[in-house]
């Protein structure tokens, strides 16, 4: 199975507004369609997004899940309140051969950290993507970290 981790892309700039969720700016947009065909290009196909619930996420997410045409899933645990052990649960019970997580900074990076063991893993900037490879053993997930693709591109210097 491969686990696709994708932050969200860039929100609207908080300067001078009041809304504590802001979506994405156009900027964002552009980067995350940019990060979607890299992905695509890449073969890699999510059959399920789980997305967190706060509005930025969300908004990435239905742009995979357009660009991909498959499912989005709210998911609480890729939220405030990060849940390390819920999602590992759904690795272990997700019957799909390419999945994606998309959430935050520095959840996201500590997650794959802790699934890379002592392999070292980027920071994973907005509209980035980082792929690992996983393996389960014995109620266990182990990923290695295989890809890292930016708005602009496949990063040379990081895996695949």
């Amino acid at each position: 199975m491969k686990l696709i981790l994708l932050r969200h892309a860039l929100q609207e700039g908080s300067v001078g507004t009041t809304d504590p969720a802001p979506g994405l700016s156009i900027k964002g947009k552009k980067q995350q369609q940019c990060t979607n065909q890299y992905l695509q290009e890449s073969g890699l196909r999510p059959s399920c997004i789980y997305t967190s619930p706060v509005r930025r996420a969300v908004e990435t997410a239905k742009m995979g899940g357009a660009w991909f045409s498959c499912p989005v899933v709210l998911e609480d645990a890729l939220g405030n309140a990060f849940d390390e052990d819920r999602l590992i649960q759904i690795l272990l019970d997700e019957p799909h051969e390419i999945v994606c997580f998309v959430g935050h900074a520095p959840t996201l990076p500590d997650f794959a950290q802790k699934l890379a063991g002592d392999t070292p893993v980027p920071d994973i900037g907005r509209s980035c993507a980082l792929v690992l490879e996983l393996q389960t053993t014995d109620g266990q997930v182990h990923g290695q970290p295989v890809l890292y693709i930016t708005p602009e591109g496949i990063d040379s210097s990081f895996g695949g």
